[in-house]
């Protein structure tokens, strides 16, 4: 990317030239890309990694261009809002208690600071190479993954977005800019500035008010987890059998995965035991083990039920 970068840069150059300045340009970022992979290389040769998410798979293209579609656009504002809104992570009563006066002040120093430097931004002399930058940047870090079994079964479970959307998220907004940059080509008059200014602030508030949402929630996770932790780490599951069957409802175990669970509890655990949340689907001919979280202590408790 960086090579394209460069040699489009010089475009008006001699071939021979547009090389010579390429590697120039790209030289460290070779060096330091070259250095990086043999220790990588080198380390995992001594250290094998249990990731399971290195997996190509490329049996269903049309769900990797789905995982593509929707990791590349994952954080695009109002959608992290929206799936809070949807799937009813956190109820209206927590939302409003959890608001803060920075939701107030994020938008306006947004939307104050773009109407101040908006102004100052340079005309855009040729809109597409740079689109196509912006928007090569939001696809290009999400390639790989989309290319995994891992990924695409998250994309197929609904998952819209992962750490690489973050990535996606800055070349987003250099693309808003690029765009509202357009307009200063004529005479552009006070009003639309603020209306691109309030355009931010709104967005910016929408964010703000979805990072509130997401942080609630997470915190709600988070006590889960440390209280799953401090269970299974008890003295309690050290003496119980093998084919144990450990009920805990209202919990779909850690990244909604029952499995990672299991294997998280495993280190704990040294017995054979398996984690059901549905009922109906306990074999009561094993031993069975409930484990009750409670909200307002944050605390499970562990009873035997057969």
């Amino acid at each position: 990317m960086f090579a394209g970068i460069s040699l489009y840069r010089n475009r008006n150059e001699k071939f021979s030239r547009r090389i010579k300045y390429m590697i120039k340009d790209v030289f460290f970022h070779g060096i330091f890309l070259f250095v990086y992979l043999a220790v990588y290389v080198l380390w995992r040769h001594f250290y094998p990694s249990y990731y399971d998410g290195t997996t190509f798979f490329l049996k269903n293209p049309l769900m990797s261009l789905l995982a593509l579609f929707k990791f590349s656009l994952g954080m695009t504002p109002m959608l992290p809002s929206l799936a809070m809104l949807l799937k009813k992570y956190i109820t209206w009563n927590e939302f409003i208690h959890s608001l803060n006066l920075w939701n107030i002040l994020a938008p306006i120093i947004a939307g104050t600071a773009f109407y101040r430097v908006f102004p100052k931004i340079k005309k855009t002399e040729k809109t597409a190479p740079s689109v196509v930058l912006c928007i090569s940047g939001m696809i290009v870090p999400n390639v790989l993954i989309s290319l995994t079994e891992k990924y695409t079964y998250w994309a197929k479970q609904n998952a819209y977005s992962y750490v690489p959307s973050f990535y996606s998220y800055f070349f987003m907004i250099m693309l808003a800019v690029t765009l509202f940059s357009t307009f200063k080509r004529g005479n552009v008059e006070k009003s639309v500035e603020k209306v691109f200014s309030v355009c931010v602030a709104l967005v910016t508030l929408v964010c703000s008010l979805g990072n509130t949402a997401w942080n609630t929630y997470f915190n709600k996770n988070l006590d889960r987890y440390k209280a799953f932790e401090k269970a299974v780490s008890s003295k309690y599951f050290d003496v119980i059998p093998d084919g144990t069957v450990i009920y805990i409802p209202d919990y779909s175990g850690i990244h909604n995965d029952m499995k990672l669970t299991e294997y998280y509890a495993d280190v704990y655990i040294s017995a054979d035991v398996t984690f059901e949340n549905n009922y109906n689907n306990i074999d009561f001919s094993k031993p069975v083990v409930s484990m009750l979280y409670d909200e307002n202590t944050k605390k499970i408790t562990v009873e035997r039920i057969n």
